[in-house]
């Protein structure tokens, strides 16, 4: 039932996405890189019997370890062949509705390409800089020192521990991933002035659905007699190519270990990763839409979080005998007294613990209202003095604002923000649109970005009052809106 309903509303967004001509990303912008699939030369391998040799498959084995190496790397994707395939995989699955959705998703007559320069010194220990991609994230660099990994764009830098490369390239150069596959011909040809390898790629018997960068197969595959790196790879969706993979330029002579790191000049916007794919992608979409799209995912983990913990709660009742009475006494027997007060006195522990669980899912997911203590009612107990802490400046989340303010604010502003909060998001609900919300949010990131020093706040507001009292500043001492957005990332 849910996977019909989930099929019903993909046919009805694949049908919004197909029949709107102004919804967003469906026109081709100036911006966006597209050039036509390149002509194989040499020509592909037709099918042939016979395995490669078995220095060929020791040098694939090899690729695993770790040594500097400096390529171009180029992409070309055909997304209309590799949709059009997608949505017949689907519609045979039995899932109209998803075909449908797949059928509408965005794509030119062209192929897209992407352009990228690459060194590598191991598996943690990489940076790709892109000076033309055929998406719209506006991902510069992408680059890993072996502790800490960072994601370039042009408003904000992502980051967090290391991380291996997870991109398509990297199947380029780690090779290995090939002794799962088919492979036939071995012939050796000269590419770009480098001896190699010409191979036909088909599924083996341990590819499973995706083997390196291929969904489809087959595939022909030049690889480096050197290196074993792919000096070319192309995937074919029946006659007709749909992927196109290729470095060229390549250098092994060592690699300056600083020319991994990323330097981040004073006033850029840092985000910390978080670990969910989702969110961290999320950060990278900039402007309003970005806000309102975390918003959204935000709502759904809330939502997902109040869900799980209400199930968790029934089912911790059940586990009391709330569900089935237990089986009685024999005939002419009763249990004994201490035994009863141990069951009632068990359960009256296990409810009020629940009762607290269940209240503080519920403040922490903002989905009802949580009780606050009476103005007036006295605390039993003197509150633990804190400190204010300097933080680095919040993502324009719910979740992120409200722990700066948490931390720094005094009660009755994280009180007014729970409020408004809960406010936006029952408007947002009434009206269907998430715009209100996404108007708190950015409206109280300012607040949390004041309170996430409350030294530099006290200077500001104190600067406000000199500005009041005896003037503005004169014009050179002045910010402009660009230099605030150029610093900023607001």
């Amino acid at each position: 039932m849910a996977m019909n309903v989930m099929d019903l509303a993909a046919g009805g967004l694949g049908a919004l996405v197909k029949h709107a001509p102004h919804f967003p990303g469906r026109d081709a912008d100036s911006d966006h890189a597209e050039a036509a699939m390149p002509s194989p030369d040499p020509d592909v391998l037709a099918a042939e019997d016979g395995s490669p040799p078995d220095d060929l498959l020791y040098l694939l084995y090899r690729t695993s370890e770790p040594r500097d190496l400096g390529a171009t790397v180029r992409e070309w994707h055909d997304l209309a062949v590799t949709t059009a395939r997608m949505a017949q995989d689907v519609r045979a699955a039995g899932l109209g509705g998803f075909g449908s959705l797949i059928e509408g998703l965005p794509s030119g007559t062209t192929a897209t390409r992407t352009d990228a320069r690459l060194r590598i010194g191991g598996p943690d220990r990489y940076r790709v800089d892109y000076p033309r991609r055929a998406d719209r994230s506006g991902l510069q660099v992408n680059a890993c020192d072996g502790e800490r990994y960072w994601r370039v764009f042009p408003d904000r830098t992502l980051t967090g521990p290391a991380a291996p490369l997870g991109t398509q390239a990297a199947h380029l150069i780690y090779t290995g991933w090939l002794l799962r596959c088919r492979l036939s011909g071995a012939r050796d040809i000269t590419y770009r002035g480098r001896r190699a390898r010409q191979l036909r790629v088909n599924r083996g018997g341990g590819t499973g659905s995706l083997a390196g960068p291929l969904t489809y197969f087959p595939a022909d595959a030049i690889v480096d007699a050197e290196t074993g790196c792919l000096l070319r790879l192309i995937a074919y969706i029946g006659d007709t190519p749909s992927a196109w993979w290729e470095l060229d330029d390549i250098s092994t002579e060592p690699i300056d270990p600083d020319d991994f790191r990323v330097h981040i000049p004073p006033g850029t916007r840092v985000v910390e990763e978080t670990g969910n794919p989702i969110t961290d992608y999320t950060e990278a979409i900039p402007g309003l839409a970005g806000t309102a799209t975390r918003i959204a995912f935000e709502t759904v983990h809330r939502t997902t979080g109040a869900v799980s913990a209400a199930r968790s709660f029934l089912d911790d009742l059940r586990g009391c005998g709330c569900e089935r009475a237990p089986p009685g006494p024999r005939a002419g027997h009763s249990p004994p007294l201490s035994a009863k007060k141990a069951d009632h006195g068990d359960l009256t522990r296990r409810l009020p613990r629940q009762e607290r669980y269940v209240a503080a899912v519920c403040r922490r997911t903002r989905l009802c209202w949580a009780k606050r203590r009476p103005t007036g009612e006295l605390l039993m107990t003197a509150p633990h003095a804190r400190q204010p802490q300097v933080l680095p400046r919040p993502a324009c989340t719910p979740t992120a604002i409200r722990a700066v303010l948490a931390a720094n604010a005094d009660g009755d502003t994280l009180q007014r923000y729970d409020e408004d909060l809960d406010a936006a998001f029952e408007q947002a609900r009434e009206q269907g649109d998430v715009t209100p919300l996404a108007q708190t949010v950015r409206r109280w990131w300012f607040q949390a970005d004041a309170w996430r020093d409350p030294q530099a706040q006290r200077e500001f507001l104190a600067r406000i009052n000199t500005y009041r009292d005896e003037g503005p500043p004169p014009a050179e001492q002045r910010m402009s809106r660009e230099e605030i957005r150029t610093q900023f990332g607001v």
